[in-house]
């Protein structure tokens, strides 16, 4: 044993990263899609093995309006749950089963879903952030934007608030009719076609009873549908990206919804990742994602 033990190698361990369980498929609302009237809507949660209340960040992927894979970034959901966040990613309805505001509505239940189960997860209930890429950037910014009026709330456990303490939003949309803005002839021609996808996510499609227009025909409810017509005294700090190579939403989006805020004076910073596409690697690299970890540090864990 003496003999052996001299020929191993001695390796000293720094414990300095959590075990991560993952709480896959926990159903937070029920909602009707056509013909079904209780469709469940789901979130993946990620939780730290800390042994005390964490803060929480709601993650909602994009995903072109038309679709929602909740097991998206997993290497930015890694990250935030390695720094001690538990991270439920959720699940929303999409184009063309179902149109504004379903979307709005089911992502601010997922939020009031977790506060109300604080206990049962483990959740500080006054330390809850959102963070949203593309469509999911556009639903984290009306999340944070809505959640003390709540408006758009609706469904499940609504004697809590879905508001939220900050919000991280990447490379998302503000307005509907500007996506294509500065991107060229071709993308302008194909974003204002009835059969966008960011017109079926603001119409639903015709043989449901949506409207058969371009959301360039429909400038009321186009406002009505832009988060940075919410800003008030009341939003809570934002963060938000946009990647200079984006060539599919063009990056006025994001400084719409920054200019916004400037002008309420609310806590926003905006960075312009250079050479960053719409995804695609530079999200997940330690330059951003420290960015991003010090924004939510700041505010959720202070």
């Amino acid at each position: 044993m003496q003999t052996q033990h001299a020929q191993s190698k001695i390796l000293k361990v720094k414990l300095d990263r959590p075990r991560i369980d993952l709480i896959e498929g926990v159903t937070f609302s029920q909602v009707s899609v056509h013909s079904y009237p209780n469709v469940d809507l789901k979130m993946d949660i990620l939780k730290p093995r800390l042994g005390k209340l964490l803060p929480a960040v709601v993650f909602v992927t994009g995903g072109g309006f038309i679709t929602c894979n909740r097991a998206s970034h997993l290497e930015i959901r890694m990250r935030l749950a390695e720094a001690g966040y538990l991270v439920a990613s959720v699940e929303y309805r999409f184009a063309p089963q179902a149109n504004l505001p379903a979307p709005i509505i089911d992502v601010k239940a997922a939020i009031r879903y977790l506060r109300k189960n604080a206990m049962r997860f483990g959740i500080k209930q006054d330390r809850i952030g959102i963070m949203g890429t593309s469509a999911g950037g556009y639903l984290s910014a009306f999340a944070g934007v809505t959640g003390y009026s709540g408006r758009f709330d609706a469904g499940e456990n609504m004697d809590v608030k879905s508001n939220v303490s900050c919000v991280v939003d990447i490379y998302g949309v503000t307005d509907l009719s500007r996506m294509a803005e500065g991107l060229g002839p071709e993308k302008e021609h194909e974003y204002s076609s009835p059969s966008a996808c960011q017109a079926l996510w603001l119409n639903g499609c015709t043989i449901c009873g949506g409207v058969d227009s371009s959301v360039e025909d429909r400038p009321q409810e186009v406002a009505i549908y832009n988060p940075a017509n919410y800003v008030d005294e009341h939003t809570p700090p934002f963060l938000l990206f946009h990647g200079t190579k984006d060539t599919l939403v063009s990056e006025v989006e994001t400084d719409i919804m920054f200019q916004a805020l400037r002008d309420h004076g609310i806590e926003s910073e905006r960075y312009l990742v250079e050479g960053a596409g719409h995804g695609g690697p530079y999200w997940v690299q330690k330059e951003v994602q420290d960015v991003m970890l010090a924004f939510l540090d700041r505010h959720l864990k202070a």
